[in-house]
């Protein structure tokens, strides 16, 4: 059984009536005016604009109930979140088509497609009776008739399907829409090993909720209550993150960031008004809809940031304020649905999952034996979730023949909230809608994430040749000669570029398309902030160590092991001066434990540098500079190497540095 699933939305981007043409929610640049106004045909973000649904396309082929190839579509148009210059979300059509010749297949050899959403017109007026307590008439009405057209410019399904056979020249066999959080759900539980465990979904939105708890049972999901509308942490996080002067979509992590630097309490009453805690482990953010929250962001917070102001004291207790808010309310649900289930473990997902800092709280409580978070959290792992959640569904009969149709936008759906009718209607079995596979299978966890693009040494020797006029290189006899030569250049304080094997899958970098340095000189940080990845001084970076050392260096209480980077966990106090540039002001770091057995070469890399120095550590971040995607193919390693004051390359057998 050969299953595609696939993420992200497109459209024509609209004209603001004089002659520009723009996409004021699908590119990450908002302005704080979009928080609050209604503009070139779009909501409010404070409103859930469904424009802003499609960022971070990718495509994920699952063959026989095994993941063979993952990739976002940022990584090979190069354009960031799949979201090009003219503000318009991509489909992910070079990865899919990636996807498939990994596979040696073509479209017409796929059982069935999948899709990370299943929007229909129904949602439309089901989202208006969630937010007609909050708006005047007048707001509400005009909300809908902008969810209503960009349902039927981008969301819609015989929409969809139709880009999909424009994206491929192929109609596929089965086309099955997965509901946006249940696909989330999918991506943390089936790859997680867990026979059973409590499932959370948390980000900004889906069709009509922002999070979802589930029990994951021998195979089977089984949502047991879901947050809606307009309760939001991740949209709450979001509008604060550009309040404070950040891009909309990747810069919550500086947001996360910054808040080390802050004090929690200085906002408190405001963030207690924003994030009310209720009993039975709820909560609710009413404020976020609120005619009135741009006063109350104004009255509390000053004036919104400028990204070209300074950032202030001010600025970083916001920060810390809205992180510890977040904590807060997610510790809150996540305790009761602990007693609630009595699940001992837990899986996360949703872009809220790709925060660090929370993963740790969540970690350190003791709430639960063990945690898996879904390494690709955000939308980019929700072409993982469809896929995996149609694949059990169609093995095991939960799928039955009926008319796959697109629903009806009428006006009473838009004016008072009637939900229309379709063949697609929730909970119903049909060709286009799954309801919670019932399988039994015995599971098995995804122990890495490198299920990207990989090239040989004759692909990276013809590259390395079309640039010779600028770089110099020498090849080594043995692929893991080149980890010794790695460790060598980090001792001596160099920054090298790190391209090796398949490229991994999710926003992190672990170790194939790496930046690394050496985590003893805190003077490092500073260098690759400013010099390398030309970004703001007060990010930290994260530590990759080996993992039968990990426990002397960082505190894992709750975890064992950290592989895919997504757990900020305490720096053993005993250690913390001896690796500075990896230790935040708060003592923490966002660590990466490496196995010898998953990834031989890094793990030798950190080993031999530790032979060297004594600190089997190294830092790690992304092989890319601020703005752009993680480097792909050995012509964009190059490139950002030599864009940036990065001292060497490791590609391949081959190390890489600058003619004068």
């Amino acid at each position: 059984m050969k299953v595609l699933g696939y993420s992200g939305f497109t459209r024509e981007v609209t004209s603001d009536g004089h002659g520009d043409r723009v996409s004021p929610f699908a590119r990450t640049g908002l302005r704080p005016e979009s928080l609050f106004e209604f503009h070139a045909g779009e909501a409010p973000f404070q409103l859930f604009p469904l424009g802003f649904f499609g960022h971070d396309a990718s495509a994920c082929l699952v063959v026989d109930g095994r993941v063979v190839a993952c990739a976002a579509e940022e990584r090979f148009t190069r354009c960031k979140h799949a979201i090009n210059l003219a503000g318009n979300t991509l489909l992910p059509g070079r990865a899919v088509r990636w996807c498939l010749d990994a596979a040696n297949l073509t479209a017409d050899d796929l059982d069935a497609v999948a899709f990370y959403c299943d929007f229909r017109a129904s949602d439309i007026g089901e989202r208006g009776e969630l937010l007609a307590p909050h708006l005047p008439a007048a707001t509400l009405k005009r909300l809908l008739a902008t969810y209503a057209d960009t349902y039927r410019s981008m969301l819609g399904l015989s929409t969809v399907t139709a880009q999909y056979r424009q994206l491929t020249g192929s109609a596929p066999a089965s086309f099955i829409p997965v509901r946006h959080h249940l696909a989330h759900a999918a991506s943390a539980f089936y790859p997680s090993g867990f026979e059973n465990a409590l499932i959370m979904t948390i980000d900004g939105t889906g069709e009509l909720e922002s999070s979802m708890l589930a029990v994951g049972s021998r195979g089977r999901i089984e949502p047991i209550s879901d947050v809606p509308l307009p309760t939001s942490l991740g949209a709450l996080y979001l509008v604060l993150t550009i309040y404070l002067g950040f891009h909309g979509l990747g810069d919550e992590f500086k947001v996360m960031g910054l808040a080390a630097y802050g004090d929690r309490q200085r906002y408190r009453r405001l963030f207690d008004e924003l994030v009310i805690l209720a009993d039975e482990g709820r909560y609710s953010t009413p404020a976020l809809v609120s005619p009135r929250l741009r006063e109350l962001l104004l009255a509390e917070l000053g004036p919104p940031r400028r990204a070209d102001e300074p950032i202030t004291s001010r600025h970083a207790d916001a920060a810390a304020g809205l992180q510890d808010a977040l904590e807060r309310a997610v510790l809150h649900t996540l305790a009761h649905a602990r007693h609630q289930t009595g699940q001992p473990r837990l899986c996360l997902a949703g872009g809220v999952a790709l925060n660090c800092s929370l993963n740790g709280r969540i970690a350190r409580s003791g709430l639960f034996d063990e945690i898996f978070v879904q390494p690709a959290a955000s939308d980019e792992g929700g072409s993982l979730g469809a896929a995996l959640y149609a694949w059990h569904a169609l093995t095991n009969g939960a799928l039955t023949e009926g008319a796959l149709t697109d629903d009806v936008v009428t006006d009473d759906a838009m004016t008072s909230g009637a939900a229309t009718s379709g063949a697609v209607t929730s909970g119903a079995v049909t060709s286009g809608a799954v309801t919670p596979a019932s399988v039994t299978r015995t599971a098995t966890r995804c122990e890495h994430v490198f299920f990207g693009p990989v090239f040989d040494d004759h692909d990276i020797a013809n590259t390395l040749m079309s640039f010779a006029s600028q770089i110099t290189w020498r090849e080594v006899a043995e692929l893991t000669d080149i980890a010794d030569v790695a460790a060598t250049e980090l001792s001596r304080g160099k920054v090298i570029g790190w391209f090796q094997g398949a490229m991994e899958f999710g926003p992190r970098a672990l170790g194939h398309r790496s930046i690394l340095a050496d985590p003893r000189d805190a003077a490092t940080k500073d260098r690759v902030n400013e010099l390398v990845k030309h970004r703001e001084p007060f990010r930290p970076f994260a530590p990759a160590v080996i993992e039968e050392e990990a426990a002397a260096w960082f505190d894992l209480t709750g975890l064992g092991e950290s592989p895919y980077m997504l757990f900020a966990v305490p720096v053993q106090r005993e250690v913390r001066a001896r690796i500075p540039a990896v230790t935040h002001v708060d003592g923490t770091a966002r660590v990466q434990t490496v196995s010898r057995r998953v990834d031989p070469l890094f793990h030798r890399l950190i080993y031999q540098f530790g032979e060297l120095t004594g600190v089997p550590v190294v830092l790690n971040t992304s092989f890319n500079v601020n703005r752009e995607p993680i480097v792909c193919s050995p012509n964009d390693a190059i490139r950002c190497f030599l864009g940036t004051d990065i001292d060497g390359l490791c590609i391949g057998r081959y190390f890489v540095t600058k003619r004068d």
